[in-house]
C-alpha cells in the first residue's frame, strides 16, 4: 500500500508541475531568425549553444558529428529549451519540441561556424578540426 501511495503522490506532483513556459517563450525562438540571433550573440562576444530538454537527457542539436569535450561542456555556456517531460502535457507539445529542435539546430550550427574561427573563444581551436 505504501508503494501505491508513493506512486500516486509522484504522478500527482509530476502532472501538477508540468511547465508550459516554452509555449509563451516560443515566439522568441523563431527558426527563421536563429542564424541572425547567433550572429548577434557572437558579435556581443557571447558564445553559447542551445540544448533541448526533450527526454531523459538534453539533446544537443547540431553537435551530432562533433566530439563533445570538457571545454565544450564545462567551459562553454549552454542555454536549455525545456520542452521535455516537464511539458509533455502542454498543448501542442510535439510542435513545441519540433520548433525548439529546429531553432537550436540552426542557431548551434551558425554559432559553431562562427566560434571555430574565433580567437577569443576558448574552445575555438578544437572546433576548427571538426567544423567545415
Amino acid at each position: 500500500m505504501k508503494l501505491f501511495n508513493a506512486v500516486i503522490l509522484f504522478l500527482v506532483s509530476f502532472f501538477a508541475s508540468a511547465n508550459c513556459d516554452f509555449e509563451v517563450k516560443m515566439k522568441h525562438y523563431d527558426p527563421k531568425l536563429a542564424e541572425q540571433h547567433a550572429l548577434e550573440e557572437f558579435k556581443q562576444n557571447r558564445v553559447h549553444f542551445f540544448a533541448v530538454a526533450n527526454g531523459f537527457g538534453p539533446s544537443r542539436p547540431g553537435f551530432e558529428k562533433i566530439q563533445i569535450s570538457k571545454c565544450l561542456v564545462l567551459d562553454t555556456h549552454w542555454k536549455v529549451l525545456w520542452v521535455g517531460a516537464d511539458s509533455e502535457f502542454c498543448n501542442n507539445h510535439k510542435a513545441l519540441e519540433l520548433q525548439a529542435l529546429d531553432y537550436s539546430t540552426k542557431f548551434n550550427k551558425k554559432m559553431l561556424s562562427l566560434a571555430s574561427d574565433s580567437k577569443s573563444y576558448q574552445c575555438g581551436k578544437e572546433l576548427q578540426e571538426v567544423v567545415p
